[in-house]
């Protein structure tokens, strides 16, 4: 019940706890999958002689977490289990003309992300990590276009030029 998972897992708002208060019945070996934690993630690890050897954290979209294992905390990124864009991009956005156009982000390991825009269409494959990255042929200014990445869609995206400025207050 869930004495045990709390025996297994214990997620705060500040960490998840792997094995916070193993029964020492239990420390040779173990392994859980499927647990639940804040923030809708989903936790899988084994542990060995009481010490977590190896885990997976995974969530919709990629996330930092701390996470306090084998009496450390550290922030490790879970696994995105949808197909995820950067939040550099969105709808309406303004990318540079007459340039390759170059969309990242992550989606679960080996899933395969097509991308459609404008006349174009290129495919790629989510490595181990779940990291994906796709390089479109410049384009001319124009638009709005729509990006279309497998199920997601960016819509009113226009080709032109971005230009960066700064300065004092007073220039």
């Amino acid at each position: 019940g869930a004495g045990i998972a709390e025996m297994l897992l214990q997620s705060h708002e500040e960490f998840i706890h792997l094995l916070p208060a193993i029964p020492d019945e239990w420390k040779a070996e173990g392994a859980v999958t499927g647990m639940k934690a804040r923030g809708n993630i989903t936790v899988d690890f084994a542990w060995k002689n009481g010490r977590v050897t190896n885990y997976t954290l995974s969530s919709p979209e990629r996330q930092l977490v701390k996470l306090k294992l084998n009496g450390e905390i550290k922030e490790v990124y879970t696994r995105a289990t949808q197909l995820q864009v950067a939040g550099i991009f969105g709808d309406s956005m303004v990318l540079q003309r007459h340039t390759p156009i170059k969309i990242w982000a992550w989606a679960p390991a080996g899933k395969t992300i097509t991308a459609r825009f404008h006349k174009q269409q290129k495919q790629t494959r989510a490595d181990a990590g779940g990291r994906w990255e796709i390089v479109l042929q410049p384009e001319a200014a124009g638009g709005p276009y729509d990006l279309q990445l497998n199920e997601k869609s960016l819509k009113g995206i226009l080709m032109g030029d971005i230009w960066v400025c700064s300065g004092q207050s007073n220039m």
